[in-house]
């Protein structure tokens, strides 16, 4: 073999054994990162409190009682414990993305405190018309009632579309996670892709 072609193997071969060894460092990082993630996410971990009370972003997290910033620190798991543990978590989610599948997150539980508020509003505007309705002509008892009843089963009608909407922003986002995680193009998925074939 010349002298030429042994330089541009040599070189090409080193090149590819740093990027390999590269995209393994990044690959544990991201498995010690979802790791931590899913044991905090299940309460297995401790807090950690910063010295004094002012805020930093090594202790982003503040007790309201005592005014000072904690962070959280999870637990030390054998290999075969988190194991176990990753066997009984029902949700997918490990590390949680920066990416599309996390905009729903906030949305869901707002829209679910919005329905519930939308049922109690509109029993109580039902609640008052019939109410109303009965002190303005006492013998419409029964159209008071069935004012009260329509108007809140059309509140229940309506608080029951809003958590739908609710629900199905969290399948959404489920289901954007799995794309995300499997389907989509990221480091770490291009090197288990070229490991598998």
């Amino acid at each position: 073999m010349q002298d030429f072609v042994l330089d541009y193997v040599k070189k090409k071969q080193a090149e590819f054994a740093a990027a390999t060894e590269e995209a393994s460092a990044d690959r544990t990082q991201e498995k010690a990162a979802e790791r931590d993630a899913r044991l905090v996410r299940l309460g297995m971990c401790r807090r950690e409190y910063g010295e004094g009370t002012a805020f930093s972003e090594e202790y982003p997290l503040e007790e309201h009682q005592s005014g000072r910033y904690y962070r959280l620190v999870p637990y030390e798991v054998s290999d075969e414990e988190y194991a176990l543990i990753c066997r009984y978590d029902d949700s997918p989610l490990g590390v949680r993305p920066h990416g599309l599948a996390r905009t729903f997150s906030a949305e869901v539980k707002r829209v679910r405190r919005f329905a519930v508020l939308r049922f109690a509003i509109g029993f109580c505007i039902s609640l008052a018309l019939g109410c109303f309705l009965y002190l303005l002509e006492s013998s419409l008892l029964l159209g008071a009632a069935l004012l009260v009843l329509l108007g809140t089963a059309l509140a229940f009608a309506d608080a029951s579309l809003c958590y739908a909407v609710a629900k199905n922003l969290k399948n959404t986002e489920y289901i954007m996670a799995k794309l995300e995680k499997h389907i989509l193009p990221t480091p770490a998925n291009e090197q288990e892709n070229k490991e598998g074939i």
